[in-house]
């Protein structure tokens, strides 16, 4: 068998050796191996375009699930904010409800509060003018004689009380209306024969609606504040240089005022006591802290003796004050003390209390006139 293969293997391999056999057989297989390729590109080709298809396939089918759980998540999404935004719908509502309903009970409250005063001050009104009706009809069946007679002692008691009120209390504003006011009862009665007293009502009420206000309480405050001034001041004795180094300040240039001030600065702090000229003898610190106490104390006088309403205290605290002040200013060259001593005997001519008339000369003719009225009443029950 292995013989006989060899055989034709070197035949056809002689055969082929041959130059016009060689291009025969390449003619021949030449066609063939074209018709092989082309097939092969085809098959190619479908292959590429299938793995296209099922790789657009693949990624539709991707594309479209990924967006079909999207829309199912956006959906979800909406639902639930939909039923968040009914649940505060439902909410804002209640609230509402709610709020309208406590407002309308406040307002209930609020309406039936008023309506209660409305309804007592309605009780009370008509409770007063029963009362005037009373008082009215009571008046009606006075006569004349009665009705003058009980508003003449009415005027007769407001002007003794107003008296009371004006030399006891010392309350000028009291008394001026309680003479206004008996001035109306005698008004009420459209007497000619009650003109002298009335006049004598407008002389007194005039003449006390022209006195002064009180200014007691306005000086003690000044007094107070001129307390607070002192205790605040530091008293001191300059002592006098032996040397007068006087330089007009307009004419001086800034060194040299310059060395003025500091000079002046030193001789504050510093005490010198020079050997070639007379030397001043200098007043111990205790003296005017002991002055300084002093003085404060007539002002401490002069307020209590100002809210008391004691003129001759108030004057006498104030004159010592200024004495002692005056006397300090004269061995001190402290500048503090002296608006202090200026508003000091401005205060010493002030009036605590205004003058008051000795006498109202409208509560004796009142008077007379009630006597006569009372005269008059008995005289009327004897018969």
């Amino acid at each position: 068998m292995t013989p006989t293969k060899s055989t034709k293997d070197n035949d056809a391999a002689a055969e082929i050796d041959s130059p016009t056999d060689i291009d025969s057989a390449t003619e021949t297989t030449t066609p063939m191996s074209k018709s092989r390729r082309g097939g092969m590109g085809w098959l190619v080709a479908v292959l590429v375009l299938a793995a296209a298809g099922a790789a657009l396939w693949y990624g539709y089918q991707v594309v479209v699930l990924k967006q079909a759980q999207q829309l199912h998540e956006l959906t979800r999404q909406y639902s639930t904010l939909e039923q968040q935004f009914s649940q505060l719908q439902q909410d804002l509502k209640s609230q509402n409800d709610t709020f309208k309903a406590t407002v309308d009970e406040q307002i209930q409250q609020s309406n039936r509060g008023l309506q209660r005063v409305l309804n007592e001050q309605a009780d009370l009104l008509e409770s007063n003018q029963m009362a005037v009706r009373s008082v009215q009809a009571e008046l009606a069946q006075l006569d004349i004689t009665q009705q003058s007679s009980w508003r003449i002692f009415e005027a007769r008691a407001l002007a003794e009380r107003a008296a009371s009120k004006l030399w006891i209390e010392q309350d000028i504003a009291a008394a001026v209306e309680l003479l206004k006011l008996a001035d109306s009862h005698l008004r009420a009665l459209s007497n000619p024969a009650h003109q002298a007293v009335r006049q004598a009502l407008a002389d007194d009420i005039l003449r006390l609606s022209s006195l002064p206000a009180q200014q007691s309480e306005s000086i003690t405050l000044t007094l107070g504040s001129l307390r607070n001034q002192l205790q605040h001041s530091h008293w001191y004795q300059q002592p006098t240089p032996g040397v007068s180094n006087s330089v007009n300040e307009a004419a001086a240039s800034g060194w040299q005022r310059f060395k003025q001030s500091f000079t002046a600065l030193m001789d504050k702090l510093i005490r010198v006591q020079r050997r070639d000229t007379p030397v001043q003898p200098l007043i111990a610190d205790t003296y005017f802290t002991a002055s300084k106490e002093r003085v404060l104390l007539q002002l401490q006088l002069a307020q209590q003796a100002a809210l008391s309403g004691s003129q001759q205290v108030f004057e006498q605290a104030l004159a010592t004050a200024i004495e002692q002040l005056t006397t300090i200013t004269e061995i001190s060259d402290n500048a503090d003390i002296e608006p202090i001593l200026e508003q000091l005997m401005t205060l010493q001519e002030a009036k605590l209390q205004p003058e008051l008339p000795a006498q109202l000369p409208a509560v004796a003719l009142l008077s007379r006139l009630a006597e006569q009225y009372a005269v008059g009443q008995t005289a009327e029950e004897d018969l």
